[in-house]
């Protein structure tokens, strides 16, 4: 051993630390023997290789509670008691047991109606006190919550009611802390117990269960076959537990609390001990959901404030997981472990952005990191290279020097050697560009012709001074004066992170929605960065992926024109529920399908011979009846029916009373829309439909804004602006009795209801029609207002987007824009007919230079109004819209020599379409 080398000494020291990593930190606890044991997640059941997810509208109608019923009818089934004949004392002992049963309903009925009218009002109309101490009110809930989740038979689809009442009750409690440490700046225990009595006993509580279940993790593993109903209510209830833990999450990140507000209180709420025991929970619990759940509110936590942070053996483990789960294969990757993996990732991000803060890195950390860390895989390398490149691109200031040389060091390979760039290249372009420019360089990427073919080609195309060429800048104004070698450079960089991104892309999880991971979200961020090649070479693979192959046999889809010209109310009559009915039950099927046409479409009465015009012409009909009044699903925007303001003629989803649920068929019937739009994608068959941006924000994740609503309603905000600006002006008048003057010489009759855009009144509190705005309760009314005209139209585009998820895969339509998505199912909002022109045949005595052909084009393209070329294409071709690009036309525009008819001269005949 005194002559072994000192690096393979050394060496041997890492191996038998890694070896020992794992053991270190789950010692004492009743965890497996092995990282690899940890890593096998017996409890779920899933597709090893299958990344791409389809939305399951039938499980999407209790997606919220169908794992609650299917432990409900076990629990239900293991303490039934059957018998095909019984006694009259059996009658009598069952007839009572039903008795209690109904009594017990009613009872907890009733007091859930109590609390929740306490919680809907702050005067304290009954005091959650009045029930006993806050220990037997935490007792109590955790029963109602077992109740609504295991036994009762009715679920609401909209609201979950218990969280509902803890987390305004909570609410309550926090802005009387707030209070507090607006004054004293610290929250101790003995305040904590004082001012919120029951936030207290419930992070009590979930402490105790946490401890037990740590003590015993078989009590989470029971078997449920063998369950009884009063074993049950003892055990650790994780589903409550987790409830709550959200809960606090969501008062924790409350917008309307201040920075420091936060740093005070959330340490209070998530104490040092909480966030051990929960990382213990981490590693403890069996399954991969629940440890992805656990990371996710640690990231959270630790985004919201810098005095949250994990130990230093934490961290470690995190970082070696890392490096573990980085080694599987793609044939053992499943969506499961990729949620895990990217929660590991996002986790490891955020620790060692904390360690680059020398504010943040306490004693133990620095000294802990004389250490050698493990190496981080290479992908993950790679991903923090390309967010660094994002931030440059965010922000101009920063410049990440070591990250861009990395970037650029391996892309070199890539480049032609005429076209390699420096960093140096890349700052100094940076003079000439600012966030528009650069955007304006990206469309002309994504629309010049020549990116199809390479970058080389594109780059050559350029002209060599911008001034000379106008025309070619016409649509670009801000790069007319930038010079051509940087216009170059800029565009090669541009290439480069593309082809990164492609990269290190696949290492992370796209089906997670915006919010639930950092780096997935940087992604997002820079999706105005991302050219549409990569986008939709990105989709196409995943469309491949979950392509259903050919269906041998077309559904026979029969539209009676006479009934639809019959109007209804409810719309029953129309092509498009006549559609419906035929198609909803099986399109997330049929719409999959690699037919060129998914239906045959059957006029009745009509003869007609579907060869592919009825059905194009079915679908445009359908069209015409979702952006129509013959539907209740849509209606024209407020702009549109008041002649005034913006996109006059866009329709947006019907307004549904916020505190009903939204019926089965109309719910159904978006969500056929929504199948309708993965169609149209799928099959490049564009929908002729008008909606606004704020639709095509939500459907791929982007946050919607008051600019958007005033876009369909410019006078939504107006009362409240000028209430808002007057009282602010007027803030220097101390008397009470002149500012409620002013406030009702503005608006007299206002009240906390709203009308909403399709013209019903609903209340913005219980009760709000008959609650007045003050000056005082006027900032609560404007919140409401705003969250409420913000969140109008949400359910009615989630069912769309549900349908459009189980026809195209989530994972990747968030990286699209709105207005790229809508492009992608709508088509370009003009007819090109330049590429009309170029995928068009000619038979019979016709080409391309005959002189009444050439005619033709010169009429259609310099003399037709946008909507006389729609009709025009509607009437050869059934359809509105033309494919996109020349690969996606799949039947060419055939103009022929007329067939000649005797008994009429050809100048008294009309054009005629097959």
């Amino acid at each position: 051993t005194e002559n072994m080398d000192v690096n393979e000494l050394d060496g041997n020291r890492r191996v038998r630390y890694e070896k020992t990593w794992y053991q270190q930190m789950v010692y004492g606890l009743d965890a497996p023997d092995s990282i690899i044991g940890w890593l096998n997640d017996k409890l779920s059941k899933t597709n090893l290789g299958n990344l791409y997810h389809l939305f399951d509208l039938k499980k999407s109608e209790k997606q919220f509670t169908n794992e609650i019923l299917d432990q409900r009818k076990t629990i239900s089934k293991s303490i039934q008691y059957f018998h095909q004949q019984i006694s009259r004392k059996q009658y009598l002992d069952s007839r009572l047991a039903c008795e209690y049963g109904l009594i017990s309903i009613y009872a907890r009925n009733t007091i859930l109606n109590i609390l929740k009218l306490w919680s809907n009002n702050d005067g304290n109309l009954f005091p959650v006190k009045k029930l006993g101490d806050h220990l037997f009110i935490v007792k109590l809930l955790q029963l109602l919550h077992y109740h609504y989740t295991y036994r009762s038979m009715y679920i609401d689809e909209n609201i979950d009611r218990i969280t509902v009442l803890i987390h305004s009750i909570l609410q309550f409690e926090v802005k009387e802390l707030i209070k507090h440490i607006s004054i004293n700046k610290e929250i101790t225990i003995k305040i904590l117990q004082n001012k919120a009595p029951l936030l207290y006993e419930l992070q009590k509580d979930i402490i105790i269960q946490l401890v037990r279940f740590i003590l015993k993790p078989s009590s989470f593993l029971y078997e449920l076959n063998n369950l009884d109903e009063e074993i049950m209510i003892k055990q650790p209830n994780f589903n409550f537990i987790f409830k709550i833990l959200n809960i606090f999450v969501k008062l924790a990140t409350d917008k309307s609390m201040k920075q420091d507000e936060i740093d005070s209180f959330l340490p209070s709420l998530f104490r040092v001990s909480f966030i051990n025991l929960m990382f213990n929970l981490f590693l403890l619990l069996p399954t991969y959901e629940s440890k992805t759940f656990i990371l996710r509110l640690f990231v959270t936590l630790m985004r919201t404030s810098k005095n949250i942070n994990l130990n230093v053996k934490s961290q470690n483990f995190l970082f070696h997981l890392l490096i573990e789960l980085f080694l599987f294969t793609e044939s053992m990757i499943s969506p499961i472990t990729q949620k895990l993996q990217n929660a590991v990732m996002d986790i490891t991000f955020l620790l060692l952005q904390r360690q680059h803060s020398h504010e943040s890195v306490t004693i133990q950390q620095r000294l802990y990191h004389k250490f050698q860390l493990p190496e981080l895989p290479e992908k993950f390398h790679d991903l923090l290279t390309a967010i660094d490149i994002i931030n440059t691109l965010i922000d101009k200031n920063k410049q990440q020097q070591q990250y861009l040389k990395r970037f650029l060091e391996q892309s070199y390979n890539i480049l032609d050697r005429n076209f390699r760039i420096t960093d140096d290249d890349i700052q100094t372009s940076n003079k000439f560009f600012d966030t528009f420019a650069d955007l304006q360089l990206i469309s002309l990427m994504n629309e010049h012709s020549l990116m199809n073919e390479s970058l080389y080609e594109f780059l050559s195309a350029l002209p060599n001074e911008s001034k000379s060429y106008p025309a070619f800048y016409k649509n670009y104004p801000l790069l007319l004066n930038v010079p051509r070698k940087y216009i170059q450079i800029r565009a090669t960089f541009f290439s480069l992170f593309n082809i990164f991104i492609k990269k290190t892309i696949s290492t992370l999880d796209f089906s997670l929605l915006p919010g639930q991971s950092i780096l997935v979200d940087y992604i997002r961020i820079a999706k105005n960065y991302l050219l549409q090649t990569l986008k939709f070479e990105l989709l196409e693979e995943s469309l491949s992926k979950t392509n259903y192959g050919t269906i041998s046999k077309l559904s026979e889809v029969k539209f009676d024109t006479i009934k639809a010209n019959n109007h209804d109310n409810e719309g029953n009559n129309t092509m498009f529920n006549q559609a419906f009915e035929q198609l909803h039950e099986d399109a997330h099927i049929i719409f999959r399908a690699s037919n060129e046409r998914l239906w045959q479409a059957t006029y009745l009465e009509m003869h007609s011979i579907d060869q592919g015009g009825p059905y194009r012409d079915s679908i445009t009909a359908i069209c015409s009846d979702i952006c129509s009044s013959r539907l209740p699903l849509f209606v024209l925007c407020p702009n549109g029916r008041m002649n005034n303001g913006l996109n006059r003629d866009c329709w947006i989803p019907n307004v549904f009373p916020p505190n009903k649920p939204i019926s089965n068929k109309f719910k159904k019937q978006y969500q056929f829309i929504g199948h309708l739009m993965g169609m149209a994608i799928r099959k490049k068959h564009y929908l002729n439909v008008k909606f606004p941006i704020l639709l095509w924000k939500q459907l791929v994740g982007e946050e919607i804004t008051m600019k958007d609503i005033e876009g369909i309603d410019i006078q939504s905000f107006v009362i409240i602006k000028e209430m808002e600006i007057d009282l602010e002006q007027n803030q220097s008048i101390d008397n009470d009795s002149e500012i409620n003057y002013l406030c009702t010489s503005i608006m007299s009759e206002l009240r906390f209801d709203v009308i909403s855009s399709s013209g019903q009144t609903y209340e913005l509190i219980p009760g709000g029609q008959d609650v007045s705005v003050t000056p005082r309760n006027f900032p609560e009314y404007c919140e409401r207002y705003r969250e409420y005209r913000l969140n109008e139209f949400h359910r009615p585009i989630e069912y769309i987007r549900q349908g459009l998820c189980s026809i195209i895969p989530y994972n990747f339509l968030t990286l699209f824009t709105a207005n790229e998505l809508e492009e992608a199912i709508c088509g370009k909002g003009e007819i090109d007919v330049l590429l009309l022109k170029r995928n068009t045949i000619y038979r019979g005595d016709y080409n391309e230079n005959s002189p009444h052909i050439q005619q033709f084009w010169i009429v259609l393209n310099e003399m037709f109004s946008e909507l006389q070329k729609k009709l025009f294409l509607i009437f050869v071709w059934g359809r509105s819209t033309l494919p996109k690009l020349d690969k996606d036309f799949t039947s060419k525009f055939i103009i022929q020599t007329i067939s000649y008819d005797n008994n009429h001269e050809i100048d008294q005949m009309l054009p005629n379409t097959t």
